[in-house]
């Protein structure tokens, strides 16, 4: 995956979020989850644009452009009710045919060329190493269901006492 990949369903999750919330906050379909702000539709989107060749996605390294098998499906039902598990997070890429089909979107009108950017700069502002600490800053309404709460608050202390 290039720079532009995003390491994680929970990063994922708090990174379209916070550009839903920017974008369109009255639309907004997040609640109070597990890990902070959630939308299952997050999980079949990434699934939908993996199985139709868009998005590569997988742990590091692996990618495939089959359908899912039915482990693969159950393993992501089981995935929405538990916790994570350790070892390597899932990496979200645009495949090759995403990057060409998201530039020729991009081209096809100076509206898509502008929320692109405006989607870039947000990106740039939250894609950061304390993602999830800023989210649960900004918005502590969506965190009250969390189970990593205390361990978020004490992640934000640290960086805090080390600023």
């Amino acid at each position: 995956p290039g720079r532009d990949a995003i390491h994680g369903m929970t990063r994922l999750q708090k990174l379209l979020f916070v550009i839903q919330q920017e974008l369109d906050r009255e639309s907004s379909t997040f609640y109070a989850h597990n890990y902070g702000p959630f939308d299952e539709r997050v999980i079949d989107s990434a699934e939908a644009l993996r199985v139709n060749g868009f998005l590569t996605s997988g742990k590091a390294g692996s990618a495939s452009l089959s359908p899912p098998s039915f482990e693969h499906m159950m393993a992501t039902v089981t995935q929405r009710a538990a916790p994570p598990q350790g070892g390597e997070a899932e990496v979200f890429a645009l495949s090759e045919t995403g990057r060409t089909t998201a530039e020729r979107l991009r081209r096809s009108s100076d509206a898509y060329d502008a929320l692109h950017e405006r989607v870039q700069r947000l990106r740039r502002k939250w894609d950061t190493p304390d993602l999830v600490e800023r989210v649960y800053e900004a918005f502590p309404e969506l965190t009250d269901r969390s189970l990593i709460k205390a361990e978020v608050d004490k992640r934000r202390a640290r960086r805090r006492s080390l600023s």
